[in-house]
């Protein structure tokens, strides 16, 4: 690209014959054909005129997006499996299971809450995990679950090793399932420790059951940058079960994590190995990588609420302003479902409810357009205060902001290759 496109605001994507063109400080974007980007030899005056605009702070209206109630209720801590990148590596000791009988404190809880905040009481979805949630021990409790939100879509986490035994329920109720599944059976037990011989086939097959009756999957595989060269196989393995062909079947590549999204220790490994898989084989474009790059999600809502709506979204999460809390089997309400830290406790739903007003207050008062360290960054609309959990390893307080990934030339550099590979 020619020197005359070097402005640190600025990202050139190209797309066939074309070159999308953004300011990353202003929020705008324009499309030129190639062949249009210089006129009788001078750059374009659109591309001078968008790189010389002001940040979107002074021209768009910082808005909260209001959005249904999305709780994440953590069954327990109880899985066949023992992954050696599980975040939840820390809050294993905590051996109680959450019973059918507490779930309707839950719902307490909710009543409350929104009662005290004057919030509406209405819910968009029920997020389930564990542990693995699919044990036959957790029955009775989804089970309750179910009556209790009748009418919400309960989407589930799961290793997918049990989901033969609770097809009748998936069919009766309304679910989603994100199955977790590293890749080829090699790869799946690089990482996977299970006293189950037959859990990987156990998996394929309940995945082979749930395409036979039309159900919508999505295998989420954490992404291991040293198996790069191996993922074609695992394609092949999908497109066997229809992927590609099937619209229910839909692969995501996520990272290993740390403490919260931002702690992604490997995160330039990750990015070359996916540079060397999209060389190797085009089909990586068909499998939903945003996770992968920090900071890629951020920018393309951000990019069209600017377009759409004239605003922008002043919050890193909606953690932070919604009460998408995280319901621990111990009792303990937390704002993020990836800690059981004190300080992301919000509240208890039992033996008694509990809310921490001056708690959810800081989390409000979380907006990086309020920082004045966030507003002087151009990479504000990637970063937008890091992730709340991260930040807190970091500062020790849910306060904290943190730019973590943004201040790390080794990232950076690559994040013009990912824009254009991805395409997106």
């Amino acid at each position: 690209m020619n020197n005359d496109l070097y402005n640190d605001n600025i990202y050139v994507v190209e797309k066939d014959d074309s070159y999308f063109i953004i300011n990353i400080d202003s929020l705008n974007i324009i499309a030129l054909s190639k062949k249009d980007l210089y006129k009788n030899g001078e750059l374009n005056p659109l591309v001078r005129e968008l790189s010389q605009q002001d940040s979107f702070l002074k021209r768009l209206d910082p808005v909260i997006v209001n959005s249904k109630i999305n709780p994440h209720i953590v069954t327990s801590f109880n899985c066949n499996y023992s992954c050696s990148y599980c975040y939840q590596r820390d809050m294993k000791a905590a051996r109680r299971k959450l019973e059918a009988k507490d779930v309707e404190k839950i719902k307490f809880f909710y009543d409350s809450y929104c009662n005290e905040m004057n919030i509406q009481e209405e819910f968009g979805g029920i997020y389930i995990l564990g542990g693995e949630p699919f044990l036959l021990e957790n029955r009775d409790t989804l089970e309750a679950i179910a009556q209790t939100w009748p009418n919400t879509t309960l989407t589930f986490t799961t290793n997918g090793t049990y989901l033969d035994k609770f097809i009748d329920f998936i069919k009766s109720n309304k679910t989603s399932i994100r199955i977790s599944l590293d890749g080829t059976k090699e790869m799946h037990y690089k990482y996977r420790k299970t006293k189950e011989f037959n859990a990987y086939e156990k998996t394929i097959e309940a995945m082979r059951l749930l395409l036979g009756i039309n159900f919508e999957i999505q295998v989420v595989t954490v992404f291991h940058p040293c198996f790069w060269h191996e993922y074609p196989k695992f394609f092949n393995q999908m497109e066997k079960m229809g992927w590609l062909q099937n619209d229910n079947l839909k692969i995501a590549f996520i990272p290993k994590i740390g403490y919260g999204c931002d702690d992604i220790s490997n995160v330039t490994e990750i990015i070359e190995a996916y540079l060397e898989l999209a060389r190797l084989d085009n089909r990586v474009k068909f499998v939903d990588t945003r996770k992968l790059f920090p900071g890629s999600i951020n920018l393309i809502s951000s990019l069209k609420m600017a377009k759409s709506e004239n605003s922008y979204e002043c919050y890193r999460c909606s953690c932070l302003y919604s009460p998408d809390y995280c319901f621990l089997p111990d009792g303990t309400v937390h704002f993020c479902m990836m800690s059981n830290d004190s300080q992301t406790e919000i509240g208890r739903y039992t033996p008694k409810i509990e809310i921490n007003k001056e708690k959810i207050k800081l989390l409000q008062a979380r907006r990086f357009d309020l920082h004045d360290k966030c507003i002087k960054c151009k990479y504000k609309v990637f970063c937008k205060g890091g992730c709340p959990i991260t930040a807190l390893s970091k500062t020790k307080s849910v306060s904290g902001f943190d730019c973590s990934l943004w201040e790390r030339q080794n990232f950076l550099q690559y994040f013009d290759n990912v824009l254009n590979l991805r395409r997106g």
